[in-house]
């Protein structure tokens, strides 16, 4: 619901969207259908899943790399740069954001979402991490993910040297 919300609420026609960790395009379909945009980037690390995005959005430009090195094949900067639940799938997460927020063109905006917590963050795999695979299986690979400590992901935020956090 609240990524629905903030979606509503940007100028999503005819402005250029990169979507990271897009799994298999569905904020590409969305965007595609509601709001007829033209524009669309995903990226996505898991080849399955790039190729079954490409598969379903003709019109969009799928990649499949890691953002760390989206640099070497995509130059161009969006108003838009979506990173839902992307950024703490990796234990570089410091990394993850700066070369997100690289991405934003200026006056543009970055829409993230995070898993967040008021305790210390947690940067343990044991205790963090979510099998991959398409079956909903409590086996396959396993991805880690950081749970964000929210007054120090605000202080990250900060130093983007972005002018508006929401």
């Amino acid at each position: 619901p609240s990524e629905k919300k903030i979606i509503n609420l940007l100028n999503l026609k005819k402005n250029k969207v990169l979507d990271l960790g897009c799994a298999c395009g569905g904020l590409g379909l969305v965007l595609k259908n509601k709001f007829k945009n033209k524009n669309y980037v995903g990226v996505e690390i898991n080849k399955r899943s790039a190729i079954k995005a490409k598969l379903l959005n003709k019109l969009a430009k799928i990649f499949n790399c890691d953002l760390i090195n989206l640099r070497k094949f995509l130059k161009k900067k969006f108003k838009y740069v979506f990173a839902f639940s992307v950024i703490d799938w990796n234990v570089n997460y410091k990394l993850m954001l700066k070369k997100a927020w690289s991405f934003v063109a200026e006056g543009g905006a970055l829409i993230c979402t995070f898993r967040l917590t008021k305790l210390k963050s947690s940067l343990n795999i044991k205790n963090s991490f979510q099998y991959i695979n398409f079956k909903g299986m409590r086996s396959g690979e396993k991805a880690p993910y950081i749970v964000f400590n929210s007054d120090e992901l605000i202080k990250r935020l900060k130093k983007l040297d972005c002018s508006k956090i929401t």
